[in-house]
């Protein structure tokens, strides 16, 4: 309870105390008239919350006991999730092989004049003269010799497109056109590498009418096997008859008139080839990459405010390429993440790789993965820290033949680096901060004197707006005075 006292009755009668006695003196000698009077200008009720800077801190309880509450912010924690989670992940590599690879089709044609047909019969032939009427009878008097011809051949130069290559498809299309006066019968014929002699192909014809053409188409790549097509061919003609079309009685002798070869390989593709190579996309690869997270961090999913990925990339591929990176699984605004970069034919090792860094601001990153490849069908299933990749590669034209092999490959390498999540999913690992904050109460302004409290109680309120547990350990709680 409090009391107060009233200053001013006491004040007022000291002063007629002090003024009586005094009037009762007199001084004949020397009179004078001097007084000193102090008299209350104020007067006021002073209590405890006169004594506080903010007297909203003292409380009555009902009892009419006052208690002091003081309120103070001791320790907050600022994002936590920046602070503590750390989604960076190591970086990993892909080597991803060459999917395929094709070139062009490849056309040559090759023309056997029939006047040097003629002129290749064995010396002392009869050899017709040109543009001499022959009986149907002396048909058979020419074709005993044509079995004796050295061969008829002719080279196909194609290694400015094509040195040599090993092909795992393609088709080999022949075309013989009948373009003498003559019925072509039983004709032998092959193609063969110039210089090692493999047979490309060969074949025996019953019967190429006057007039006609002989269609064949030859799966080629089965016919060589593990044997190397080479740019430079040998077309050979091994022997025919002529018959006289219709059973006519006599038949014109032109030697202007011809055989006319044509070969097209198509459809080819290679394991491995010295040629000129067309545009193409090499590789077409799909992938699922487990990331290896630090702290045992298990990521589900995240929002990332701002973060960037390093990919370096080099290819054993001595031509310029064009490297298309999607990643499905972190998307902005609906649309995957997606790169282009050309890699030179001068980043050839991991040495001197192609260096280019992106930026992830403001991306969803999904670390599951449930879907099926859609080139192997190959099923993947991860819940957390998974990295799925599609990785493109296309080539361009080359200027000239070049080695490349279904061997050769790209690699890239991403580092996915400096993630600052505001929002993620999943197991994101322990961590232990130390506090040591101290508060500073000016609770008395300029009191000069002491206050006494019959007692003293702590109380801690503690608001976990993180989103995940958290444990509070207080080992130790002083208060010190600091005015004494």
């Amino acid at each position: 309870m409090m009391r107060t006292i009233n200053i001013l009755k006491i004040i007022t009668l000291g002063f007629f105390i002090t003024l009586f006695s005094n009037s009762c003196k007199k001084d004949l000698f020397e009179p004078s008239w001097k007084t000193k009077i102090a008299i209350p200008i104020a007067s006021s009720n002073l209590t405890v919350k006169d004594l506080l800077n903010d007297s909203s801190m003292l409380i009555e309880d009902p009892d009419n006991k006052l208690r002091l509450a003081i309120n103070n912010e001791i320790y907050r924690l600022e994002n936590p999730l920046r602070k503590y989670v750390n989604l960076d992940v190591k970086a990993f590599s892909q080597i991803i092989t060459l999917s395929s690879l094709s070139l062009e089709d490849q056309s040559v044609n090759n023309r056997i004049i029939f006047g040097d047909i003629i002129e290749n019969l064995p010396s002392g032939s009869p050899k017709p003269d040109d543009g001499s009427v022959l009986p149907s009878s002396f048909i058979p008097i020419i074709n005993s010799q044509l079995g004796n011809l050295a061969g008829l051949s002719n080279d196909l130069d194609i290694s400015d497109f094509l040195v040599e290559a090993k092909l795992t498809q393609g088709d080999l299309y022949t075309k013989i056109g009948n373009s003498t006066n003559f019925d072509i019968k039983n004709l032998k014929y092959s193609i063969k590498n110039t210089d090692d002699g493999v047979i490309i192909a060969n074949g025996n014809i019953p019967l190429i009418a006057k007039g006609t053409i002989y269609e064949n188409n030859l799966d080629l790549a089965k016919q060589l096997g593990e044997n190397t097509i080479k740019g430079k061919l040998s077309v050979s003609i091994e022997g025919f008859e002529l018959a006289v079309p219709n059973n006519a009685p006599t038949v014109l002798i032109d030697y202007k008139n011809f055989i006319d070869f044509n070969l097209e390989i198509k459809n080819i593709k290679v394991s491995e080839a010295k040629a000129v190579f067309p545009p193409q996309r090499v590789i077409d690869a799909e992938d699922m990459s487990l990331v290896d997270a630090e702290n045992n961090v298990k990521i589900v999913f995240a929002k990332i405010d701002t973060g960037e990925v390093n990919i370096k990339g080099y290819s054993s591929v001595a031509v310029d390429q064009i490297l298309d990176y999607e990643v499905p699984n972190i998307v902005k605004n609906g649309t995957p993440f997606f790169f282009r970069t050309v890699i030179g034919n001068e980043f050839q090792s991991s040495i001197n790789p192609k260096d280019t860094t992106f930026t992830f601001n403001d991306f969803d990153f999904d670390f599951s993965v449930h879907r099926n490849n859609s080139k192997t069908n190959v099923r993947y299933d991860a819940d957390y820290n998974a990295f799925y990749s599609i990785v493109r590669d296309s080539i361009q034209q080359t200027a000239s033949v070049v080695d490349i092999s279904l061997k050769d490959t790209i690699s890239v390498t991403v580092d996915i680096r400096k993630i600052q999540p505001s929002y993620a999913e999943g197991f994101l690992g322990t961590t232990t901060e130390n506090v040591k904050e101290g508060i500073k109460l000016d609770v008395f302004g300029e009191l000069d004197g002491k206050i006494e409290f019959k007692e003293v109680n702590a109380r801690f309120r503690i608001d976990n707006e993180i989103g995940v547990d958290a444990q509070i350990l207080i080992k130790n709680l002083v208060a010190i005075n600091t005015k004494t």
